[in-house]
């Protein structure tokens, strides 16, 4: 439910009748399953019963992208450094005695930019469909 909720809040999906849109912009999406290590710094609940839990569910909702009629026409550039780049960063940091710190963005494929001159549709997955009645 995190993941429809994700969804939701950041303003991903709103309502519209089928029929206002082509089939071909009606694009299929899938969950997809793992189960991912716990941090030590998670509170999981343990029953006494049973050996701790190292690991917990994670279910993320992906659209199926590659079926997209206009797929050739998005931009899909994915501005990341290359090694030279990096290391460059790197001795800066280092040089400056800056320190360097990471994060997460939560749900960050979420929050794109819209595309104002694209109407685009996914099939519901029960628990969004649920959701958003």
């Amino acid at each position: 439910m995190s993941e429809v909720q994700s969804w939701v809040q950041t303003g991903t999906v709103s309502k519209v009748l089928r029929n206002q849109i082509p089939e071909d912009q009606i694009l299929r999406r899938r969950w997809i399953l793992t189960w991912k290590p716990i941090d030590t710094g998670e509170d999981i609940p343990n029953q006494p019963s049973k050996p701790p839990r190292t690991h917990k569910a994670k279910a993320r909702l992906v659209v199926l992208g590659y079926l997209d009629p206009k797929l050739e026409e998005i931009p899909r550039d994915s501005p990341t450094l290359n090694r030279t780049s990096r290391m460059i960063l790197l001795q800066a940091i280092s040089s400056c005695g800056w320190q360097l710190q990471s994060f997460d963005v939560k749900a960050a494929f979420l929050q794109g930019q819209p595309q104002s001159d694209r109407v685009m549709a996914v099939d519901p997955v029960p628990e969004l469909r649920q959701i958003m009645i």
